[in-house]
C-alpha cells in the first residue's frame, strides 16, 4: 500500500487484540516517506514480502531528497512521466503493481493460513488485488476507505472515470465488510454503488498514540505561538485569511499577548515558498517562522509547547472531497492537549469534531476578522460555547486503544464471513493481510 499511517498502525497495534498480521506491500524506496520510527517498528516485528511496483512514478519517488542536482532532476523527470502515464491505467498508479502482486498475495494467505483480508484505499488497486485474492482463496476481505472520489454526473464522466467506478462496483461486491474513517465516505459510496455497498460497515475515525505525546517535553517559545506542520497543496489549503488575521492582531485593539504572536510553519520546501511569499506581502517577516523539518517526535514536542495549533483544510477540487476529509494531523493535535483553530471551508467535517468535543474553533479560511476573534477566544482558554476542554478524556474516542479494539471487533464480525458464503480455515492461527506503507518514512 502507498501512502498513509492509519494502516501502518493498525498493524502495530492489531496483536494487542488476537490477530497476527502479515504484509504485502512494494519495495521500501517506492514507500511514500511518512513516519521512520513507526515504520522500523513494523519493520521489525512484522512478516513483509515485496512485489516490485511496476510504477515509474513511484519508483522515482527518492527525486525530493536526492542531494545530487542532476540526481535530482532525473528522478523528478522519471515521476512526472510516470505520472502522465497513469492516465492511461484503467484504475490508478497502483494497478499494475495490484495485477503483479496476486500471485504473491494468493500464495501468502494458502501459506500462512490467513482469515482475512485488509485492503486499505486509496488507492482502489489495493480493493481490487484484495477481490482477486478473495476470489481465489475463498478467505473474506475487508476494504477500508481514508478517501472516496465523490460521484460525478454522467456528462462530467470520462472513460477513465467510468472504468474506475466499474472496477471499484464490481470489487466491493465481493467484500464481507467496509470500513470508512469519515461519515462522508460511506455516504459517497451509497451514491455511487447503492445496493452493493449494503454490508456489515464500520465507521472509525484515524487515531493517536496518547503515550507518544505526553512522553514528549514541551518545547519553550520566546514568545506565543501557533503552529502549522505540513503542506498546503499549492494553496489549496489556504492560510491567507490566517495570515492577515496576524496582521490585525497586531493593532492596537489587540490582546498584549495576540500582538506578541508568532507563526511557526514546520512542512516542506514547496510549503515554505508559498508562504514566505504571502507573508512578506502582508508585512509579517517578523511574525512567520519557516522552521526547518522535525521528526514525529520533535513535532510533537512543538506542539505540546505552543498556545494554539493550526489545522488547513483544503477545499474542494473536481474529484476530491477535502472539506469533508479529517487531515490526520488533527489526531497528533489532539493527543498533545493544546487549543485548535481550524481554517478552512466553511461547515468542515474537521470543523465539526474540533467544536465537538470543545478542543478550539473553526472558521472560514477567507474570513479574517472572524480567525482574529477565534484567536483571542483560544488564547483566553475558550471556544464557541464556553470553556475549551483540553484533557485527555475529552477526546479518549480517538486514542489508539479504543480504536485499534473496534477494528479488531470488526475483523472478528466477518472473519467468518468468506467470498460466496465460504470461509478458508487458518491451521496457522488467525492472521490479516494487509498493504501498510513499510519504507524509509519521514513526517510530511
Amino acid at each position: 500500500m502507498i501512502g498513509g499511517q492509519r494502516p501502518l498502525r493498525v498493524v502495530r497495534r492489531i496483536r494487542e487484540f488476537g490477530w497476527e498480521p502479515h504484509v504485502l506491500t512494494v519495495p521500501e524506496r517506492c514507500c511514500e516517506p511518512a513516519d521512520p520510527d513507526l515504520g522500523r517498528d513494523v519493520r521489525a516485528t512484522t512478516h513483509i514480502e515485496r512485489v516490485p511496483c511496476w510504477n515509474l512514478y513511484h519508483h522515482s519517488i527518492a527525486w525530493y531528497p536526492a542531494k545530487s542536482i542532476v540526481r535530482r532532476a532525473v528522478l523528478k523527470a522519471g515521476r512526472g512521466v510516470g505520472y502522465a502515464l497513469s492516465k492511461f491505467m484503467p484504475l490508478d498508479l497502483d494497478y499494475l503493481w495490484a495485477l503483479a502482486a496476486t500471485r504473491a498475495g494468493i500464495s501468502m494467505v494458502r501459506r500462512l493460513g490467513v482469515d482475512l483480508i485488509w485492503a486499505t484505499s486509496p488507492v482502489n488497486s489495493t480493493i481490487l488485488l484484495a477481490h482477486r485474492v478473495s476470489r481465489a482463496t475463498g478467505v473474506p476481505f475487508v476494504a477500508d476507505f481514508r478517501d472516496v472520489r465523490p460521484k460525478l454526473k454522467a456528462s462530467r464522466m470520462t472513460g477513465w472515470n467510468r472504468r474506475n467506478v466499474q472496477i471499484e462496483r464490481a470489487s466491493l461486491r465481493g467484500a464481507a465488510g467496509i470500513s470508512v474513517s469519515a461519515p462522508v465516505q460511506r455516504e459517497t459510496l451509497l451514491a455511487k454503488h447503492g445496493a452493493v455497498v449494503e454490508k456489515p460497515f464500520l465507521l472509525v475515525h484515524n487515531w493517536f498514540e496518547a503515550e507518544e505525546a505526553q512522553g514528549c517535553t514541551a518545547k519553550v517559545f520566546d514568545r506565543p505561538t501557533i503552529i502549522h506542520g505540513g503542506v498546503l497543496y499549492g494553496g489549496t489549503r489556504r492560510l491567507d485569511g490566517f495570515l492577515e488575521a496576524l496582521a490585525l492582531l497586531r493593532g492596537n485593539g489587540a490582546s498584549q499577548e495576540a500582538r506578541r504572536l508568532q507563526f511557526c510553519q514546520h512542512g516542506i520546501e514547496r510549503t515554505d515558498k508559498l508562504l514566505s511569499a504571502m507573508s512578506a506581502k502582508l508585512g509579517l517577516s517578523d511574525t512567520v517562522v519557516i522552521g526547518a523539518y522535525l521528526d514525529r517526535q520533535g513535532f510533537l514536542s512543538h506542539c505540546r509547547g505552543a498556545r494554539i495549533l493550526l489545522l488547513a483544510v483544503g477545499r474542494n477540487e473536481r474529484g476530491r472531497e477535502h472539506a469533508q476529509a479529517i487531515p490526520g494531523k488533527l489526531y497528533d493535535y489532539f493527543a498533545t492537549q493544546r487549543p485548535v483553530l481550524v481554517v478552512g471551508p466553511p461547515d468542515c467535517e474537521a470543523g465539526r469534531m474540533v467544536e465537538r468535543v470543545h478542543r478550539g474553533m473553526a472558521v472560514a479560511d477567507d474570513a479574517p476578522g472572524e480567525i482574529a476573534e477565534a484567536i483571542e477566544r483560544l488564547l483566553d482558554g475558550k471556544g464557541r460555547n464556553g470553556p475549551l476542554d483540553l484533557s485527555a478524556e475529552a477526546v479518549s474516542e480517538f486514542e489508539s486503544h479504543s480504536a485499534i479494539r473496534r477494528i479488531a471487533s470488526f475483523f472478528d464480525g466477518v472473519a467468518g464471513r468468506g467470498f460466496g458464503g465460504v470461509a478458508a480455515g487458518s491451521p496457522c492461527g488467525r492472521g490479516v493481510v494487509g498493504e501498510p506503507e513499510s519504507g524509509f518514512m519521514r513526517r510530511g
